[in-house]
């Protein structure tokens, strides 16, 4: 094991099953133990045990529990742990695949499967994003019935230094897809004023990126997203269909050199409606 580091205590982890939250000013953590095992070229392999998290907003760690907006389980229970297995596998220089496994004790298991490419077309890159989750309640299930199938996908064209992206997400089964307290779903869509994973969810997305790269305001990047979510159902609200919506803008800024390299610097704003 020449390459597989072992890293033990404060993890930031950032994979579709155990997700980190990044959409604030702190960042979230997770207390346990990660080993990643590297031997195989183009493989990358991932164990990781975690008992407690410290949430953004808090200076305490406190147990793992399943996110619970709007009444989604029969509570936010908590759990006594979560362990996760995983593999990236890089095909070539064009494809990527995921494969993940995270079971949070006595409440839900969660697979996923993932895949990217970007293929150079001639008029510019075609890239793509595809990820589907496959949830249901385990041991216990102390958060009563979980079962959700979520597929989303965004497709995209990347020429010179504007990308044009077009996405669908659709979420299947008799409950809301589980995600984290405190934490997104890993979904393509980062939103950061709504998950758009209710039950029977579907959400229509339009998306533009502008990189400033080799002009003179090199380090700068600019995004903006429309997105709405139909045919909503809310467990607390039965017989009736909701809708949701979001623009989003986003600018960030890299300082690419001089005293302060590498420092990031990012704006966001959103509009929500529903």
């Amino acid at each position: 094991f020449h390459d597989s580091p072992l890293h033990v205590g404060t993890l930031s982890p950032m994979f579709p099953v155990l997700f980190a939250s990044p959409a604030r000013l702190f960042q979230q953590n997770y207390r346990g133990t990660h080993l990643q095992v590297n031997e195989i070229e183009n493989l990358k392999l991932h164990g990781i045990y975690v008992d407690r998290v410290n949430h953004r907003d808090s200076t305490n760690y406190e147990k793992i529990r399943v996110g619970n907006p709007n009444g989604r389980f029969d509570s936010a229970a908590e759990s006594s742990g979560l362990h996760m297995l995983g593999a990236d596998y890089k095909i070539n220089n064009q494809v990527t695949t995921q494969v993940y496994h995270a079971n949070l004790h006595d409440i839900y298991q969660q697979h996923f499967l993932g895949l990217k490419s970007r293929h150079d077309i001639g008029i510019g890159h075609f890239l793509s994003d595809l990820r589907l989750f496959i949830s249901e309640d385990s041991g216990d299930s102390l958060a009563g019935n979980i079962e959700n199938q979520h597929f989303s996908g965004i497709f995209g064209l990347n020429r010179s230094n504007h990308t044009f992206s077009l996405g669908y997400m659709q979420s299947f089964g008799a409950t809301a897809m589980p995600t984290l307290s405190g934490a997104e779903p890993a979904v393509f869509l980062d939103s950061m004023s709504a998950d758009f994973s209710n039950i029977n969810e579907k959400v229509y997305h339009a998306r533009y990126d502008y990189d400033f790269k080799d002009t003179s305001l090199n380090g700068l990047k600019f995004m903006t997203r429309y997105s709405k979510g139909i045919d909503i159902e809310i467990r607390n609200l039965p017989g009736q269909d909701f809708e949701q919506e979001a623009i989003d803008f986003d600018l960030s800024y890299r300082i690419p050199s001089g005293k302060f390299e590498g420092l990031n610097l990012r704006a966001r704003h959103s509009h929500y409606r529903n």
